[in-house]
């Protein structure tokens, strides 16, 4: 018996669901070798197929944010919402800002509320127009929560070197 005999297989997956209920309306599962980047452009097209629409807001983390993956949805006019990578130029050009201390405006989104209306999140967006590389609008979002949490994952992880 090979030593490796143990070692998982990774088996990438692609569940499709709508809004109302995240009823699931597609799913598939790929090689062990596709990359997830490579999974959006016919995903998004079998969705087309399924609801006979384009104009849906396709929403994916983000390994949509590929230049084909967004260029195909955007040219058959479709519509797109996804997280840019860290590697993006955008997200450094933006995180070096918030470290030289520039100004940036937030302007108040939604707050996110306990039973007893006590704030747990307070979610902002920065008023500052902005798009990509690409040319597609993109929008930073603050949130009190995530900044807590990545605060206190900094301190107890120690200093880190970039």
């Amino acid at each position: 018996m090979s030593p490796n005999w143990h070692r998982p297989t990774r088996l990438p997956h692609t569940l499709t669901i709508n809004e109302d209920g995240s009823v699931p309306v597609f799913f598939t599962t790929s090689s062990g070798n596709v990359t997830d980047d490579t999974t959006h452009i016919d995903t998004w097209e079998r969705v087309c197929q399924l609801t006979g629409k384009r104009d849906f807001l396709y929403v994916a983390d983000c390994k949509l944010a590929s230049k084909e993956n967004l260029a195909h949805i955007a040219a058959r006019g479709g519509r797109f919402a996804t997280v840019l990578p860290r590697t993006r130029k955008e997200d450094e050009s933006f995180r070096s800002r918030l470290r030289e201390g520039v100004a940036v405006a937030w302007q108040w989104v939604y707050d996110v509320a306990d039973e007893a209306g006590e704030v747990l999140d307070r979610l902002s967006v920065c008023n500052d127009e902005t798009v990509t590389s690409d040319g597609y609008r993109l929008l930073w979002y603050h949130s009190t929560r995530k900044a807590a949490l990545d605060g206190s994952t900094r301190a107890s992880s120690g200093p880190t070197s970039r």
